[in-house]
């Protein structure tokens, strides 16, 4: 970890004027680096709660006043600084990690911020965080099929390796191995799994390993599951997962774990759990199962993963069919499972009672990309998850100039749940506006 947070001074050219902005739970690799580098380069940590750090809003006008100048997000909540743009005449650096930086969201952040340019940061919690770096500085930078993941930090080895443990040259997909420093010594407690992935460098030996590499600790390898290439001009190109292993909104999630948990409700017969591009263009669970009596069944299974896995797992869209496709070897062929309808989540729509409904619906279809919602359905049952509900706690805050508090409307989102709570706080202010009209009404008569 300190050779992790030695590479940051450099690569974003730290010095004791910068102000890192400490987000990340303590549960979350970064916030290592977040909260240890300024302690290296006399920067200074400037630490943020919850209700600042999930709220974009709330955290742009926080960095502002407090001049940050270097922070690290998640790309869910990079879309929401660009949706709510202001001033950032401190920021010199954005590190988006968590998952694959997409150059659409480059080019809508270098458009917003053309003054702040971005470093596309990879790398595992078993290589203590970052190995790769990738500066981008300008909207020619991002008219790129996929935005690379860069090239090694310092103390680091990256080498794209084939099934066959050889190295594979530019232009061909492998599984990505990291060397060096930043490598762990294994999982505790967890004899197994250690030995899977944290290997005997057998690169050692090859012809191409240079003589003079003084790397440290260069007798273990770990294998990262992730597939790579190499580009022409050196850099690294992430390509997704070697198993079904993938990582939705920072969290890393077993699409296996998600069917097997699927497959125990007695009404399921097959479970094919994949990843889909949602209207929204955010990568989106969708399970498809099998199942006899197929009208009770999506109820049921969502209740039996609430109780099982974390929230985080849930699909935003469960699809019901007949047959699953097979391949030739009677397996399920995911190539051919259809297209996912993510509008048609809802069969039968209640259609908003009053003023304050319909506004809720405009927000609700702006932020999930829907035609048309259902007023008594939850938000998160039409396809949203926690930082698009962040997003629209900021619009809804914004559009009726409440303060509406962000746990209620995790508590209870639908519109008519939120539109009830706004009628509320809206007469609640009302009734305080006509109580401080009275006592000014009294003290004038006095």
């Amino acid at each position: 970890m300190l050779n992790n947070v030695y590479a940051k001074i450099p690569h974003l050219t730290l010095t004791d004027k910068d102000v890192i902005a400490q987000t990340a739970s303590q549960c979350f690799d970064i916030s290592v680096w977040q909260f240890l580098t300024g302690l290296i380069c006399g920067a200074r940590i400037q630490i943020y709660p919850d209700d600042i750090s999930h709220n974009a809003l709330a955290l742009l006008d926080a960095m502002e006043a407090d001049k940050v100048t270097i922070l690290e997000s998640v790309p869910g909540l990079i879309h929401s600084f660009i949706e709510f743009a202001r001033p950032l005449t401190g920021l010199r650096w954005l590190m988006p990690t968590g998952e694959a930086l997409t150059p659409t969201l480059a080019q809508s952040w270098l458009q917003s911020y053309p003054h702040i340019p971005m470093v596309n940061a990879y790398g595992p919690a078993e290589c203590a965080d970052d190995v790769a770096f990738w500066p981008i500085r300008t909207l020619e930078e991002t008219q790129l099929s996929s935005i690379p993941i860069g090239t090694p930090t310092d103390n680091n080895r990256l080498y794209v390796i084939s099934p066959e443990q050889q190295l594979q040259p530019v232009g061909v997909p492998g599984e990505l191995y990291v060397a060096g420093a930043g490598v762990g010594r294994g999982y505790l407690n967890d004899e197994q799994r250690t030995k899977e992935v944290f290997i005997e460098n057998f690169l050692l030996s090859h012809p191409q390993q240079p003589e003079d590499d003084n790397l440290d600790q260069p007798q273990r390898l770990y294998r990262t599951g992730d597939l790579a290439r190499w580009r022409s001009d050196g850099a690294l190109e992430y390509l997704g997962r070697v198993d079904h292993q993938v990582k939705i909104r920072g969290y890393r999630i077993e699409l296996g774990e998600i069917e097997a948990c699927i497959e125990a409700c007695s009404d399921v017969t097959q479970v094919a759990v994949v990843i889909k591009s949602d209207p929204r263009g955010d990568n989106s669970i969708v399970a498809f199962y099998s199942s006899p009596s197929r009208e009770n069944s999506e109820s049921q299974i969502r209740a039996h993963i609430q109780r099982t896995l974390p929230a985080y797992m849930m699909p935003s869209l469960f699809i019901a069919l007949e047959k699953m496709p097979l391949n030739n070897s009677g397996k399920i062929d995911r190539r051919a499972l259809p297209d996912p309808d993510f509008g048609a989540t809802i069969k039968n729509i209640s259609e908003p009672r009053n003023d304050i409904e319909k506004e809720l619906v405009g927000l609700w279809c702006d932020i999930l990309k829907l035609e048309r919602v259902d007023i008594f359905t939850s938000f998160f049952a039409l396809g949203g998850h926690s930082l698009l509900a962040i997003r629209l706690h900021a619009k809804i805050c914004q559009h009726f100039a409440v303060e509406l508090s962000l746990r209620s409307l995790f508590e209870r989102n639908s519109v008519a749940d939120v539109a009830e709570q706004l009628e509320l706080q809206m007469t609640a202010g009302l009734l305080a506006d006509d109580s401080e009209s009275e006592e000014e009404f009294e003290e004038f008569e006095l």
